[in-house]
């Protein structure tokens, strides 16, 4: 994904000035930060120096470590309030089992890696799983998610997220969005003992905007170095920057795959509604999509500047613009098919049933209905998507106004 982002104090971000890749020191595929064992100073003067350089830039780096973990440590959620949150005992269960036989953090970092959702072949060709661990597959147009905030237990105990796989031969839990494999991971994690935090590789991609890569990162503050991350590959990407997110910004991201999910059930029921010849009320249509605007201005307001945000009106117009052209050009083919039928029919009338039909109405081609048809979808996909902004702007604007406000002051 590419785009630009904005840090919050609920996001920290840490600059390295330098591309940092696996390198010697790393263990195996999990990349660590801070101070570590340097080697021998050689004895040319030039390599000493340099030897100090990096040992003051490393003593940097740890400090800059401890305020960032600390302001993200300073939000974090209660557990049974935040995005990792149990629910019937689902999310206990699945790390009592994920970590059977992991004695140390490497160990439950491996067993870890394999909750990633499936990949395509090629990704799980190159990177093959190692450990058996609940299968989870992504479906960003998923429906038939609960219309709740998808936190860890609430994913994992979701009846309507299971589905049978005849090719698999077993079950597994539909995902609708790829974020919430991450939130799992951290859950996971969190649940046994461990300070962990969903944080993403930053890259800059050379024109003015960022590219970013889904990382876990382990806060380990008795040990030397004290943070480590890995991906959910054996293998780590090269970054730029860290960014760390809190508890906080979490909660907000929640809110946008919550409103990507109500996109996919409204537009889902206006699929179905054309099917079964029922029309989805204009009314609900509009509410659904301010709510919508709100989910989005929740993670604004908790993330401001998050790069999922533009993604998530993205989603909405795109949706449905697709849904509405799927209804209007079934509707159009439907007058084309209707056209016909009455050319056939005023065939068989013959002249004088032509001459007393009444005046022909004119025929109009295919392409000009389904031209039209596109134009009226995209028209009011466009107008749904302006209610979603307009929703978004104006909780934006509210909450302005109330910061601006005097607080009440007691006597």
């Amino acid at each position: 994904m590419t785009t630009k982002t904005i840090n919050a104090p609920a996001v920290q971000r840490l600059r390295f000035g330098k591309i940092v890749s696996p390198h010697p020191e790393c263990d195996g595929y999990v990349i660590p930060y801070g101070k570590k064992a340097l080697p021998k100073p050689d004895p040319e003067p030039i390599a000493k120096k340099t030897m100090r350089d990096s040992d003051e830039e490393e003593r940097d780096l740890d400090g800059r470590i401890h305020d960032a973990v600390a302001e993200v440590r300073s939000r974090t959620l209660s557990e049974d309030e935040g995005p990792y949150a149990d629910k019937g005992g689902c999310l206990a269960e699945l790390a009592d089992a994920v970590s059977e036989g992991a004695k140390t953090t490497a160990e439950l970092v491996e067993r870890v890696i394999d909750l990633r959702a499936m990949a395509p072949p090629e990704i799980e060709a190159a990177y093959p799983r190692v450990h058996l661990a609940p299968i989870f597959a992504v479906n960003e147009s998923y429906a038939k998610a609960e219309d709740l905030l998808p936190t860890a237990g609430e994913v994992l105990s979701q009846k309507s997220r299971l589905v049978t796989d005849d090719t698999l031969g077993t079950t597994f839990t539909v995902l609708t969005h790829p974020i919430e494999s991450l939130t799992i991971a951290v859950a996971v994690l969190r649940a046994k003992g461990m300070e962990a935090y969903p944080s993403l590789g930053v890259m800059p991609d050379g024109k003015g905007d960022e590219m970013y890569t889904p990382l876990i990162s382990i806060v380990e503050p008795s040990k030397s170095p004290s943070l480590r991350t890995f991906a959910f590959i054996r293998s780590h990407p090269p970054l730029a920057s860290l960014d760390i997110i809190s508890d906080e910004a979490m909660m907000g991201v929640l809110n946008i795959i919550l409103a990507q999910t109500r996109t996919s059930r409204l537009f889902l029921d206006v699929l179905l509604g054309a099917q079964q010849n029922r029309v989805v009320p204009p009314e609900r249509l509009e509410a659904t999509a301010r709510r919508i605007g709100t989910s989005i201005f929740k993670c604004h307001k908790a993330w401001p500047g998050c790069y999922l945000v533009p993604e998530a009106f993205n989603f909405f117009l795109n949706t449905a613009a697709q849904t509405f052209m799927e209804v209007h050009g079934k509707a159009a083919e439907q007058i084309f098919y209707q056209q016909l039928e009455q050319m056939q029919a005023d065939e068989k009338k013959g002249f004088f049933g032509k001459l007393f039909g009444g005046k022909k109405k004119e025929f109009v081609p295919k392409e000009a209905l389904l031209e039209a048809a596109a134009v009226e979808a995209q028209a009011y996909a466009t107008y749904l998507h302006g209610l979603v902004r307009e929703q978004f702007l104006k909780n934006i604007e509210t909450a302005e106004k109330s910061k601006e406000e005097p607080k009440p002051t007691s006597h």
